[in-house]
Protein backbone atom coordinates (compact mmCIF):
# COMPACT_ATOMS: atom_id res chain seq x y z
CA UNK A 1 0.00 0.00 0.00
CA UNK A 2 1.33 3.43 -0.99
CA UNK A 3 1.66 6.04 1.71
CA UNK A 4 -0.02 9.27 0.71
CA UNK A 5 0.19 12.82 1.97
CA UNK A 6 -2.66 15.32 2.38
CA UNK A 7 -2.30 18.95 1.28
CA UNK A 8 -4.59 21.93 1.76
CA UNK A 9 -6.50 23.19 -1.26
CA UNK A 10 -5.54 26.79 -2.01
CA UNK A 11 -7.89 27.41 -4.94
CA UNK A 12 -10.39 25.52 -7.05
CA UNK A 13 -8.86 23.10 -9.53
CA UNK A 14 -9.84 23.99 -13.10
CA UNK A 15 -12.09 26.73 -11.66
CA UNK A 16 -14.51 24.15 -10.28
CA UNK A 17 -13.17 21.38 -8.04
CA UNK A 18 -12.07 21.78 -4.37
CA UNK A 19 -10.92 18.14 -4.03
CA UNK A 20 -8.15 16.29 -5.85
CA UNK A 21 -7.14 12.63 -5.53
CA UNK A 22 -3.84 11.66 -7.13
CA UNK A 23 -3.32 7.96 -7.85
CA UNK A 24 -0.33 6.14 -9.31
CA UNK A 25 0.09 2.95 -11.26
CA UNK A 26 1.75 1.74 -14.46
CA UNK A 27 -0.40 2.37 -17.54
CA UNK A 28 -3.19 3.97 -15.49
CA UNK A 29 -3.45 6.43 -18.40
CA UNK A 30 -5.17 3.65 -20.39
CA UNK A 31 -8.34 4.10 -18.32
CA UNK A 32 -8.74 7.56 -19.83
CA UNK A 33 -8.25 6.29 -23.39
CA UNK A 34 -9.97 2.89 -23.45
CA UNK A 35 -13.26 1.47 -22.09
CA UNK A 36 -12.83 -0.45 -18.87
CA UNK A 37 -14.02 -3.67 -20.52
CA UNK A 38 -11.19 -3.35 -23.05
CA UNK A 39 -8.67 -2.88 -20.25
CA UNK A 40 -10.01 -5.96 -18.46
CA UNK A 41 -9.48 -7.99 -21.65
CA UNK A 42 -5.98 -6.59 -22.01
CA UNK A 43 -5.03 -7.35 -18.41
CA UNK A 44 -6.35 -10.89 -18.57
CA UNK A 45 -4.66 -11.73 -21.89
CA UNK A 46 -1.62 -10.68 -23.87
CA UNK A 47 -3.73 -8.90 -26.46
CA UNK A 48 -3.21 -5.22 -27.12
CA UNK A 49 -6.19 -2.87 -26.58
CA UNK A 50 -7.09 -2.56 -30.27
CA UNK A 51 -5.51 0.83 -30.87
CA UNK A 52 -2.01 1.43 -32.23
CA UNK A 53 0.27 3.52 -30.05
CA UNK A 54 3.96 4.12 -29.48
CA UNK A 55 3.58 2.52 -26.04
CA UNK A 56 4.97 -1.00 -25.66
CA UNK A 57 2.23 -2.81 -23.78
CA UNK A 58 4.34 -5.95 -23.34
CA UNK A 59 6.70 -4.22 -20.92
CA UNK A 60 4.12 -4.14 -18.14
CA UNK A 61 4.60 -6.93 -15.61
CA UNK A 62 1.96 -9.38 -14.44
CA UNK A 63 1.80 -7.57 -11.07
CA UNK A 64 1.32 -4.20 -12.77
CA UNK A 65 -1.38 -5.65 -15.01
CA UNK A 66 -3.18 -6.96 -11.95
CA UNK A 67 -2.89 -3.58 -10.28
CA UNK A 68 -4.22 -1.84 -13.40
CA UNK A 69 -7.11 -4.32 -13.58
CA UNK A 70 -8.06 -3.82 -9.94
CA UNK A 71 -7.86 -0.05 -10.21
CA UNK A 72 -9.94 0.01 -13.39
CA UNK A 73 -12.65 -2.06 -11.73
CA UNK A 74 -12.53 0.12 -8.60
CA UNK A 75 -12.84 3.43 -10.48
CA UNK A 76 -15.43 2.23 -13.01
CA UNK A 77 -18.54 2.80 -10.81
CA UNK A 78 -17.50 6.43 -10.30
CA UNK A 79 -16.78 7.43 -13.89
CA UNK A 80 -20.36 8.60 -14.50
CA UNK A 81 -20.40 10.70 -11.31
CA UNK A 82 -19.89 14.47 -11.06
CA UNK A 83 -16.10 14.46 -11.30
CA UNK A 84 -13.25 15.12 -13.69
CA UNK A 85 -10.39 12.79 -14.60
CA UNK A 86 -6.98 13.80 -15.97
CA UNK A 87 -3.97 11.59 -16.61
CA UNK A 88 -0.25 12.24 -17.02
CA UNK A 89 1.54 9.00 -17.79
CA UNK A 90 1.16 6.79 -14.74
CA UNK A 91 -0.52 9.55 -12.68
CA UNK A 92 -4.31 9.36 -12.56
CA UNK A 93 -5.98 12.43 -11.05
CA UNK A 94 -9.60 12.60 -9.93
CA UNK A 95 -11.28 15.94 -9.14
CA UNK A 96 -14.64 16.36 -7.43
CA UNK A 97 -16.64 18.84 -5.34
CA UNK A 98 -18.96 16.65 -3.30
CA UNK A 99 -17.49 15.77 0.11
CA UNK A 100 -19.34 12.46 0.41
CA UNK A 101 -18.17 11.38 -3.05
CA UNK A 102 -14.62 12.42 -2.16
CA UNK A 103 -14.64 10.29 0.99
CA UNK A 104 -16.14 7.35 -0.89
CA UNK A 105 -13.42 7.61 -3.55
CA UNK A 106 -10.72 7.64 -0.90
CA UNK A 107 -12.17 4.52 0.68
CA UNK A 108 -12.31 2.63 -2.62
CA UNK A 109 -9.01 3.86 -4.08
CA UNK A 110 -6.95 4.09 -0.92
CA UNK A 111 -4.23 1.62 -1.93
CA UNK A 112 -3.51 3.58 -5.13
CA UNK A 113 -3.49 7.12 -3.67
CA UNK A 114 -0.21 9.03 -3.39
CA UNK A 115 -1.57 12.53 -2.66
CA UNK A 116 -4.78 14.25 -1.58
CA UNK A 117 -5.81 17.89 -1.79
CA UNK A 118 -8.74 19.07 0.32
CA UNK A 119 -9.97 22.26 2.05
CA UNK A 120 -8.84 22.53 5.63
CA UNK A 121 -12.33 23.15 6.97
CA UNK A 122 -15.98 23.42 5.97
CA UNK A 123 -15.63 27.21 6.13
CA UNK A 124 -12.81 27.08 3.58
CA UNK A 125 -14.79 24.73 1.36
CA UNK A 126 -17.76 27.10 1.38
CA UNK A 127 -15.50 30.08 0.75
CA UNK A 128 -13.83 28.47 -2.26
CA UNK A 129 -17.15 27.43 -3.77
CA UNK A 130 -18.68 30.88 -3.20
CA UNK A 131 -15.73 32.92 -4.48
CA UNK A 132 -14.51 30.98 -7.48
CA UNK A 133 -11.00 30.50 -8.79
CA UNK A 134 -9.74 34.07 -8.32
CA UNK A 135 -9.27 33.62 -4.58
CA UNK A 136 -6.19 31.81 -3.31
CA UNK A 137 -6.12 30.69 0.31
CA UNK A 138 -2.73 30.84 2.03
CA UNK A 139 -1.22 30.73 5.49
CA UNK A 140 0.24 34.18 4.82
CA UNK A 141 0.23 36.46 1.80
CA UNK A 142 3.35 36.37 -0.45
CA UNK A 143 6.37 37.99 1.19
CA UNK A 144 4.01 39.18 3.95
CA UNK A 145 3.12 42.12 1.72
CA UNK A 146 1.51 41.39 -1.64
CA UNK A 147 -2.22 40.74 -1.71
CA UNK A 148 -2.58 40.21 -5.47
CA UNK A 149 -0.89 38.24 -8.23
CA UNK A 150 -1.43 39.59 -11.75
CA UNK A 151 -0.83 37.41 -14.81
CA UNK A 152 -0.22 38.89 -18.26
CA UNK A 153 -0.73 37.53 -21.75
CA UNK A 154 2.58 36.04 -22.96
CA UNK A 155 1.94 37.41 -26.45
CA UNK A 156 1.54 41.02 -25.34
CA UNK A 157 2.86 43.48 -27.96
CA UNK A 158 6.49 44.54 -27.54
CA UNK A 159 5.73 48.28 -27.42
CA UNK A 160 3.06 47.74 -24.74
CA UNK A 161 5.51 45.73 -22.62
CA UNK A 162 8.21 48.35 -23.04
CA UNK A 163 5.90 51.16 -21.94
CA UNK A 164 4.59 49.10 -19.03
CA UNK A 165 8.09 48.19 -17.84
CA UNK A 166 9.12 51.84 -17.83
CA UNK A 167 5.94 52.88 -16.05
CA UNK A 168 5.78 50.12 -13.42
CA UNK A 169 9.21 51.01 -12.02
CA UNK A 170 7.59 54.17 -10.65
CA UNK A 171 5.73 51.87 -8.27
CA UNK A 172 8.64 49.63 -7.26
CA UNK A 173 7.59 49.84 -3.58
CA UNK A 174 4.14 48.51 -4.44
CA UNK A 175 5.05 45.60 -6.72
CA UNK A 176 7.48 42.71 -6.94
CA UNK A 177 8.63 41.54 -10.37
CA UNK A 178 9.94 37.94 -10.54
CA UNK A 179 12.97 37.06 -12.64
CA UNK A 180 10.88 35.27 -15.27
CA UNK A 181 8.81 38.40 -15.88
CA UNK A 182 11.96 40.50 -16.16
CA UNK A 183 13.05 38.02 -18.86
CA UNK A 184 9.65 38.51 -20.53
CA UNK A 185 10.20 42.27 -20.61
CA UNK A 186 13.65 41.95 -22.18
CA UNK A 187 13.66 38.75 -24.26
CA UNK A 188 10.11 38.81 -25.50
CA UNK A 189 8.70 35.46 -24.30
CA UNK A 190 7.82 33.81 -21.01
CA UNK A 191 5.10 31.22 -20.63
CA UNK A 192 3.25 32.81 -17.72
CA UNK A 193 4.50 36.31 -16.83
CA UNK A 194 3.17 37.77 -13.57
CA UNK A 195 3.90 40.31 -10.87
CA UNK A 196 2.89 40.65 -7.22
CA UNK A 197 0.91 43.76 -6.26
CA UNK A 198 0.50 45.19 -2.79
CA UNK A 199 -2.89 46.94 -2.86
CA UNK A 200 -6.10 47.40 -4.82
CA UNK A 201 -5.25 50.96 -5.88
CA UNK A 202 -2.06 49.87 -7.64
CA UNK A 203 -3.92 46.88 -9.06
CA UNK A 204 -6.55 49.17 -10.58
CA UNK A 205 -3.91 51.34 -12.28
CA UNK A 206 -2.20 48.25 -13.73
CA UNK A 207 -5.56 47.10 -15.05
CA UNK A 208 -6.14 50.45 -16.76
CA UNK A 209 -2.65 50.46 -18.24
CA UNK A 210 -2.55 46.89 -19.54
CA UNK A 211 -6.23 46.38 -20.35
CA UNK A 212 -6.90 43.09 -22.13
CA UNK A 213 -3.28 42.02 -21.67
CA UNK A 214 -4.16 41.27 -18.03
CA UNK A 215 -4.89 37.56 -18.29
CA UNK A 216 -5.88 36.79 -14.71
CA UNK A 217 -5.82 38.28 -11.22
CA UNK A 218 -5.62 36.19 -8.07
CA UNK A 219 -6.27 37.56 -4.61
CA UNK A 220 -4.46 35.96 -1.68
CA UNK A 221 -6.67 35.41 1.35
CA UNK A 222 -5.08 34.39 4.68
CA UNK A 223 -6.72 31.27 6.05
CA UNK A 224 -6.98 32.88 9.47
CA UNK A 225 -9.38 35.48 8.07
CA UNK A 226 -11.80 32.80 6.84
CA UNK A 227 -12.38 31.58 10.36
CA UNK A 228 -12.91 35.12 11.62
CA UNK A 229 -15.25 36.46 8.98
CA UNK A 230 -16.47 35.49 5.55
CA UNK A 231 -18.11 38.81 4.69
CA UNK A 232 -15.52 41.50 5.46
CA UNK A 233 -13.06 41.11 2.61
CA UNK A 234 -12.65 43.70 -0.11
CA UNK A 235 -12.27 42.76 -3.77
CA UNK A 236 -11.07 44.67 -6.80
CA UNK A 237 -12.54 44.12 -10.24
CA UNK A 238 -10.37 45.02 -13.18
Amino acid sequence: MLKHRTLKTSKLFYKKWPYKIECWGRNFWMIKRFPVDTIVDYCQTRAKPGMTSFWDYKTISFEDKQRLLNFAQSIQPFLDKDLQVRVEGNIFNVYCKDTDLYNELIKELNQYIVELHEPESTAELDYLNDNGHKKVLCNKIPFNKYKYKVYFSPGCKADTKARFESWIHNYSEKVKIPRGTVHWFVKGWYQSPYIYVEDSGTLAMIGLFMGQDVKKVEEHIPRSSINISLDQEETCQL
